[in-house]
């Protein structure tokens, strides 16, 4: 997997040095072996399930319907999908954001923070990144507002953690955060309204990107040729 910097890939400029190279996947040695494993044990199957689920719909030879609902254990996946974006950081930091995650998953019983959303949409392309704590205009009923992010893409399902009230109509998983441990729902899916896979942070989308250091800190990956 040849990977890049977040600057390169929001911006569509490559940048002056060299792509490394990494012969086994896209990678971030940041979390101790017990909570990795905590991750693997207690949500990574969840994610496994959904995504096959979703990548079986889409080999389909059958016309299927445009829009699917898919079996899950919404706050497992919740809690794994906040947990790889905690973890998708170099430097351990006690801003907000990573605050209201860790109490997340420290307490079963608890319901993400209100002034977070996860949204989350079809995104069949090879590519893998992560980008942590920027800002972007988003336009609204009542104009343009900042949207603080942090977004991580994987096929098929790519998520983005924000306080945006709303995103694009994108469907929010935040909103089954309320649910036991274990309790089974559905997330619902749609496939015929496909977005660019450098969207929304690719600045021909979003416009104006404002980073910290954790966004010069992350990386794209796509496949070696």
């Amino acid at each position: 997997m040849m990977l890049v910097s977040a600057l390169s890939a929001i911006s569509g400029t490559p940048q002056e040095d060299r792509p490394s190279l990494s012969q086994n996947g896209y990678k971030i040695r940041s979390i101790c072996k017990v909570c990795n494993e905590t991750i693997g044990r207690e949500y990574d199957p969840v994610i496994g399930r959904l995504c096959n689920a979703i990548n079986r719909y889409l080999a389909s030879p059958l016309t299927l319907p445009a829009e699917a609902a898919f079996d899950t254990i919404p706050s497992r996946l919740l809690r794994g999908f906040l947990a790889h974006i905690l973890a998708a950081k170099l430097s351990p930091t006690s801003g907000i954001v990573d605050t209201h995650i860790r109490e997340c998953l420290a307490d079963h019983a608890s319901s993400l923070h209100s002034d977070w959303h996860l949204y989350y949409w079809l995104y069949p392309y090879p590519s893998i990144s992560v980008f942590r704590d920027f800002a972007m205009m988003l336009p609204t009923p009542s104009g343009r507002e900042v949207a603080f992010c942090s977004i991580m893409k994987f096929p098929p399902l790519p998520l983005l953690l924000t306080d945006a009230n709303q995103f694009h109509g994108l469907p929010d998983l935040s909103s089954l955060s309320h649910f036991p441990i274990d309790d089974p729902s559905r997330v619902h899916l749609k496939f015929n309204n496909v977005r660019p896979a450098e969207w929304p942070e690719g600045t021909q989308h979003s416009g104006i990107i404002v980073g910290s250091q954790s966004t010069t800190q992350s990386l794209r990956g796509t496949p070696k040729a």
